[in-house]
């Protein structure tokens, strides 16, 4: 495992990155022996592993990377048991994103399994993540980069700014703060069955069928018009870089004007288009486009958006045979998180899974399930009858709804032989000096 893991850093450069002091070049090195600590913990007792196991997670949630000395990437193993290994895998975001992600496990299986049969992989050659950052600084210079830009400045004009105003549990800090949890929410498999078939029926995908939802949900709470929602794109399949390993990815603005009186299908119709050209527009990164929109500055907020959403395949054992080994995949869950909340949809053959990250400053882990459920009652009825409009469709869940019901049981015995007037006649005599109406 140790040499499949060095000849996958030998093989990535993006591995083998660092940047120079000012942020602005790329530095990598022609070698790097990547240390790969073995932690024992077969010795310990159920209870006493589990613990220091979520502690190393813990530790490498919050390692802190050196950006000019590196390494960006690492590597811990832990033995859990004689024939159980536990191997994190920790990068930094800017060498890396998720469809590298996919490239790093598909590649480590491959050279494993090699490995372990004595065998040359059979790898094809991994794109090299200088030539990318390169052509990227040569791109702003073209007319599709020109192109984009006034694509993402059109999509704005006209329309309100404001941040979305979600409910919070508390006040915002006067700075913007990343503390973060995650909240996990599996949508039940019938339900996803029929989230799939509204797609095909409406010629579009899961991906603009989840996202939809959001937008409604989110339309639903704020009561605002226009909803922007953040996702980001590979840059890999657009480069035809499949094997490229690096921070390649462009995170769009989605923003759509959401009218409560128009069915969920008419919104899934607008979306598909939007999505469409968005991605066809991806050129332009995140930040350049913030330099040409007014937007106030507010330092409690990150600009622009406050909501990611995304949808990925969760990875099947199928998919990374490691040779002679049984393998699962579990996300580590992060410890900060940039935006206000950043829901992860993972679509696998037991259905789909919600993790949501979310900032702890502003919301309760009770509220973060609360809004998940209200997402999935809000798809639930929407794949039933997708031409109910938005502003008609359920959000409240069985137990929200009961607890409504129960704080509405105000009934209370009155004497039936007596009029209002004369029932509000006794109560005044017996209280003149409580206040008659309060507001």
């Amino acid at each position: 495992l140790r040499a499949a893991l060095q000849q996958l850093v030998n093989r990535h450069e993006a591995l083998r990155t660092t940047f120079s002091p000012d942020g602005r070049t790329l530095c990598v090195s022609a070698c790097l022996a990547l240390n790969t600590p073995l932690t024992d913990l077969c010795g310990l007792n159920p209870e006493e592993r589990e613990a220091r196991t979520a502690e190393i997670l813990g530790g490498e949630a919050e390692h802190v990377f050196d950006l000019e000395k590196g390494p960006l990437f690492r590597v811990q193993i832990v033995r859990l048991a004689p024939q159980e290994r536990l191997v994190i895998l920790t990068v930094h975001h800017v060498i890396c994103d998720g469809w590298s992600m996919d490239v790093l496990l598909r590649d480590l299986s491959v050279l494993y399994s090699s490995l372990h049969r004595g065998e040359t992989p059979c790898l094809g050659e991994a794109g090299r993540f200088s030539d990318y950052a390169l052509a990227q600084e040569e791109q702003r210079q073209g007319a599709e980069y020109a192109e984009a830009l006034k694509y993402w400045v059109g999509r704005f004009q006209g329309r309100s700014l404001a941040p979305l105003d979600t409910p919070v549990d508390r006040p915002r800090p006067p700075m913007r703060t990343y503390n973060g949890a995650r909240v996990l929410h599996a949508l039940p498999p019938a339900l996803c069955d029929e989230l799939r078939a509204l797609a095909a029926r409406q010629g579009c995908s899961l991906f603009t069928v989840l996202l939809g939802g959001v937008q409604a949900l989110l339309h639903r709470l704020t009561g605002q018009r226009d909803i922007i929602v953040g996702t980001p794109a590979a840059g890999q399949p657009v480069c035809g870089q499949d094997n490229l390993v690096g921070h390649c990815v462009s995170f769009l603005p989605i923003v759509s004007a959401v009218d409560g009186a128009r069915p969920f299908s008419d919104r899934l119709s607008r979306l598909k288009d939007t999505l469409l050209d968005a991605f066809e527009h991806q050129q332009l990164s995140f930040g350049a486009l913030l330099e040409q929109l007014p937007l106030p500055r507010d330092p409690s907020r990150i600009p622009l958006v406050s909501i990611g959403f995304t949808l990925g395949r969760e990875y099947e054992p199928e998919q990374i045979p490691f040779d002679g080994l049984e393998v699962e995949h579990h996300p580590n869950a992060r410890h900060y998180e940039t935006f206000e909340m950043y829901l992860s949809a993972g679509e696998s053959s037991q259905g789909i899974e919600f993790r949501c990250h979310y900032n702890t400053h502003l919301f309760d882990a009770a509220t973060v399930r609360r809004r998940l459920g209200e997402l999935e009652t809000l798809l639930a009825a929407a794949a039933r009858a997708p031409e109910t409009p938005i502003a008609q469709l359920p959000i409240l869940t069985d137990e929200e709804r009961g607890l409504l019901e129960a704080w509405n049981q105000t009934a209370a015995p009155y004497r039936s032989d007596a009029s209002v007037e004369q029932l509000f006649e006794e109560q005044a005599a017996r209280m003149p000096q409580a206040p008659a109406v309060s507001d």
